[in-house]
């Protein structure tokens, strides 16, 4: 297994996430990647998506910190965290109705990046 590059694939799919975990209040300033602007309405996080930004780089950061290799039974708790099922990172879609058009595209590159850490994590 690639660790270094599996490391990087689980910050990569965190990023992904960023503009899903956000939150401002109508009339604060916010940070919108190059300088700070008016929000014009009130964002709260996609808890989903909040939870999962949380959890990749939580397991990034650990691994990243560990000074042994990634072990199998670690590789098998984190296989079925991404793709266990009912609350994976697999089962993770975000509603284009709530979150807006960026999330279509952002449920798309996660699709990709699950398909990236599979192989990372099973090649």
């Amino acid at each position: 297994m690639k660790e270094k590059e599996f490391i990087e694939e689980l910050r990569k799919t965190a990023k992904t996430l960023e503009p899903f975990v956000q939150s401002y209040n109508a009339g604060s300033l916010r940070w919108n990647g190059s300088d700070y602007v008016e929000a014009t309405k009130t964002k709260k996080p996609n808890p989903y998506a909040l939870a999962w930004w949380s959890k990749l780089r939580t397991i990034a950061d650990l691994l990243e910190t560990q000074e042994s290799k990634i072990t199998e039974r670690q590789k098998g708790y984190i296989r079925h965290e991404l793709s266990g099922g009912m609350g994976s990172l697999a089962d993770l879609w975000l509603d284009l109705g709530k979150e807006g058009t960026s999330s279509d595209e952002t449920s798309k590159q996660l699709e990709e990046a699950r398909q990236k850490l599979s192989e990372l994590l099973n090649g």
